[in-house]
């Protein structure tokens, strides 16, 4: 019988990680791995062979439930179900592909098999805006109370405000993208922008 899993490429242990909450070094380097993006990768057990391969989506493991190897909803907001429902999709795609292989030409599912209905399913996905392309759209089409468009030096400040995103995003080394908007993360750009970029609370 077949088995499909989801694991998280280069994560920890839960034995590593309790021993780096151990120490002050520890603790920072586990911050800094938890907001990192590791990749996804589809596992495959199946007559004693195992095949595996990218699924060419990333997640921070503080985003993800090990346990049930699926993004989680409790921590992870920004369109959790609809990837949930890809993982889901891609896992059906898989066990179904096994199923005809073994009873129609009585043989294993390879790794090029698995990467070829990635392929397929990665295509037929809806393209995602940039965290860039939709700050301009929002420059774009933003407008007033009164319905006027943003003036010049509105304007102005938003994109100081972008590159100290962009700024603190790479200090930082977390991926930058939707999903670090967050109430820690909130909390942590606040105290930059005062203690690193010098500025009030009411800027």
């Amino acid at each position: 019988m077949a088995t499909v899993n989801y694991y998280l490429k280069g994560a920890l242990s839960d034995k590593n990680i309790r021993d780096l909450r151990k120490s002050e070094d520890g603790n920072k380097y586990l911050k800094e791995y938890e907001n990192k993006p590791l990749q996804i990768v589809l596992k495959v057990s199946s007559g004693g062979k195992r095949n595996q391969a990218y699924t060419k989506r990333r997640i921070a493991p503080k985003y993800w439930d090990k346990s049930k190897q699926r993004y989680n909803p409790v921590r992870y907001r920004l369109n959790c179900a609809d990837n949930n429902n890809w993982l889901n999709d891609l896992q059906y795609e898989v066990e179904k592909t096994i199923d005809d292989l073994e009873k129609q030409q009585s043989r294993r599912i390879t790794q090029d098999d698995l990467r070829g209905i990635i392929e397929r399913k990665s295509q037929n996905k809806p393209s995602k805006k940039s965290l860039k392309e939709v700050f301009d759209i929002f420059l774009k089409e933003h407008t007033t109370p009164g319905g006027n468009s943003l003036d010049a030096l509105t304007i102005k400040k938003y994109e100081g405000f972008f590159k100290h995103l962009i700024k603190y995003s790479a200090e930082k080394n977390i991926g930058f993208d939707f999903y670090i908007f967050n109430e820690d993360f909130l909390v942590d750009f606040k105290e930059y922008l005062r203690v690193n970029v010098g500025h009030a609370d009411s800027t």
